[in-house]
């Protein structure tokens, strides 16, 4: 009997064999005839929540040794269960291409990179009357989660951030498997992609299946057809403009003045500058051979995942500051914003000088941004999550409900009249939450004089008087 018999049974870890467990199992919505993919949706299940995914592998014959203990080997990667005394894992804390530091405190570190990137495996089973062995995995919504090869069928366009991530990360697992002694796992029949659960990490690897082709080459292969298939620079930037553009809505008046019409041309140069990049930097990977270039790539192409990054909250980040720091106007909104750009570009290596200088081409560009409107991300996202099952059939599907998310066309309040702008109310519902009964409403008239007296001598045409307002909410 070979290690690989022995992965059903209770004492390596795994279940018993339970083949009546197979009637609860659902196929994957969007797996089309693959049947080695599945679920259990747990919603109904006591004492248990979410979804279980379960991928069947071809049970090893009793000759492949190798294969289950290279198998086992991976076991520490698929439980999660990151051991300080484990080799593996203290070689993870020392790797060094993906450790934060204080001056790019955004870099994940490798053991929170692999929690994103590896399902977390709950158990198998061994299913001896169909040849099969069962892996389950830790997952969520099954209707976003689209199989690799199956995208690339359909051919809807990734956006060049997988391109990046595919490059970045895929390289690390190759990176880990190597070491680990496992050769031949990457495929991308065996590849999820759901952009929509994680937009920052959308490939989830499944390492439990041999793919008959060695890693590095698997990894060269899926990122050449990624790159064939992805977004043109110009989708890139009008979408994170829109996205962008959204953000500083809660800024009201601030971010409609011509001063930050000039930051938003330097947003618009910056987003050109990282689509060519990304485009660029991943592109040289598929033809690289030497192990140097090859970690020079990757460093720039997770600089400009940085930068990227950075860009995308910058709204979020311009927010927070004005709110630690309600000593400043919203009218200093552009010259903050702009210095946070000109940092990222230097970063980035990006001119940012303005050489259009004719007065229609800027006219042009401004007029180009108001067409463009405006996009909030998850909108985004379910519109890209609706494209890809939309590629898998020539029927029309139905455009997924409107997300709830807020539309910045109110009214901002915070209660303080020199603040009226840093947060959004309803212009009526701005004291609207202040129930005033006329039983509750008080008059105070502070003035010189006493009913009767002429008003003339009391001061009163000159404003000598105050008027307190008291209620009870």
């Amino acid at each position: 009997m070979s290690l690989i018999d022995d992965l059903g049974s209770a004492e390596s870890g795994g279940f018993a064999q339970m083949d009546g467990m197979l009637k609860d199992l659902l196929p994957l919505p969007f797996a089309g005839n693959r049947s080695h993919w599945a679920y259990r949706d747990l919603q109904n299940t006591p004492h248990k929540q979410g979804f279980e995914l379960s991928f069947f592998a071809n049970l090893a014959p009793d000759a492949a040794d190798e294969e289950g203990k290279s198998l086992k080997a991976r076991f520490p990667l698929l439980f999660h269960e990151f051991d300080s005394q484990n080799p593996m894992n203290r070689w993870l804390a020392s790797f060094h291409g993906l450790d934060a530091s204080p001056e790019k405190p955004w870099g994940p570190s490798p053991k929170a990179t692999l929690k994103r990137l590896l399902p977390k495996l709950l158990g198998f089973r061994r299913h001896s009357d169909l040849g099969k062995q069962e892996f389950i995995f830790k997952s969520s919504r099954p209707s976003s989660l689209h199989i690799l090869e199956r995208v690339f069928e359909g051919g809807c366009p990734f956006w060049l951030e997988d391109l990046s991530s595919f490059a970045t990360w895929g390289q690390f697992l190759v990176e880990i498997l190597e070491r680990l002694g496992s050769p031949g796992v990457l495929s991308p029949e065996t590849i999820l992609f759901a952009p929509a659960l994680d937009a920052s990490f959308p490939f989830r690897f499944i390492l439990v299946d041999r793919s008959g082709m060695e890693n590095r080459a698997a990894y060269v292969q899926i990122l050449r057809r990624i790159l064939k298939q992805s977004e043109t620079d110009e989708t890139f930037r009008d979408r994170h403009f829109k996205e962008l553009m959204r953000g500083f809505q809660k800024f009201g008046r601030a971010a409609a003045t011509p001063t930050f019409q000039t930051v938003e041309r330097k947003i618009w140069r910056l987003l050109s500058h990282l689509a060519a990049r990304l485009r660029v930097k991943a592109g040289r990977l598929t033809d690289c051979k030497d192990e140097d270039e090859i970690a020079g790539y990757l460093s720039e192409l997770r600089n400009v995942n940085g930068v990227l990054s950075r860009l995308i909250h910058l709204p979020s980040r311009m927010a927070a500051f004005f709110r630690q720091n309600f000593q400043l106007e919203l009218s200093k909104l552009a010259e903050h914003t702009e210095a946070a750009v000109k940092g990222m570009a230097d970063d980035a290596a990006c001119d940012l000088v303005d050489k259009e200088t004719d007065l229609d081409a800027l006219v042009k560009m401004t007029y180009k941004f108001q067409q463009l409107g405006v996009a909030a991300p998850r909108e985004s996202l379910m519109l890209k999550d609706h494209d890809i099952k939309q590629s898998y059939t020539h029927e029309i599907l139905d455009w997924p409900e409107e997300p709830n998310v807020r539309h910045y066309s109110d009214q901002i309040f915070t209660g303080a009249r020199r603040f009226d702008q840093r947060r959004f109310r309803r212009a009526s519902d701005t004291y609207g939450h202040l129930q005033v009964k006329e039983e509750d409403f008080d008059i105070e008239l502070d003035s010189p004089f006493e009913f009767g007296q002429d008003s003339r001598d009391s001061g009163i045409h000159s404003g000598q008087f105050d008027i307190t307002l008291d209620w009870e909410e």
